[in-house]
């Protein structure tokens, strides 16, 4: 499976200045993939573990105008990666493996026929939409609608994005749940995603002026209309 943002990843590297291909940074990695550069976030959470990539990662997915290190400010990088694995605690098995046996239970009790992602998410397209998914990075519009798994009739958050000065409003933007779903619809189209709470908003949940609106290691419904790419 890829990665989701919570995952520790085991990863052997080089990392290259694109301009000059001086080597800045080589070695083994085990860290939160959250920790990493933007750029690495999305390598992993859409290469399954095992494998192994030429990663072009254009500045402002790494360290922007600011540089870090060796890297000069507005530096694009590459790096040759082995994405040797995602180190699951024995709690994060069980717990994934938890949720899913409780999605799926959620599901049989509402007889919903769901197809099973490889990532763990569950998903029903109920309109295909037009043309092909989006791209990683192409902007869009969307509408959502979130429910929690064991609390389906209260709408925990209901979503309208696009881009602003401040998001982009890419794929890359949303929780990896949302990632899922949004590569299997078009322009227009829509879907229901049951997510995994490591596919969503794991252990922090989300909270939003001081109340805890999504509660922690949720796992959820969310039901998605990609309205336009831009």
């Amino acid at each position: 499976l890829p990665a989701s943002f919570f995952n520790t990843v085991n990863v052997d590297y080089v990392g290259k200045l694109l301009a000059t291909g001086e080597t800045f940074d080589q070695g083994n990695t085990k860290e939160v993939l959250n920790n990493y550069i933007m750029g690495w976030r999305i390598a992993m959470t859409s290469l399954p573990a095992g494998s192994k990539a030429k990663v072009y990662i254009p500045s402002g997915y790494a360290y922007a105008n600011t540089g870090q290190g060796t890297i000069p400010p507005n530096a694009n990088l590459v790096f040759d990666i082995d994405f040797k694995e995602v180190i699951l605690s024995s709690s994060e098995k069980t717990r994934f493996t938890n949720d899913t046996t409780a999605i799926d239970t959620y599901l049989a009790g509402k007889n919903v026929s769901a197809v099973t992602d490889s990532t763990g998410v569950r998903y029903v397209v109920t309109s295909p939409g037009s043309g092909a998914p989006p791209t990683w990075f192409q902007p869009l519009k969307l509408k959502y609608v979130i429910r929690e798994l064991t609390n389906d009739s209260r709408i925990a958050a209901t979503v309208d994005a696009s881009p602003s000065e401040t998001f982009d409003s890419r794929m890359v933007n949303y929780i990896p749940g949302i990632m899922v779903g949004l590569q299997k619809i078009g322009e227009g189209g829509k879907v229901t995603l049951y997510i995994p709470s490591n596919l969503a908003f794991g252990a922090p949940g989300v909270v939003s002026n001081n109340a805890q609106v999504i509660q922690p290691n949720s796992n959820l419904i969310v039901e998605l209309e990609l309205t336009d790419i831009l």
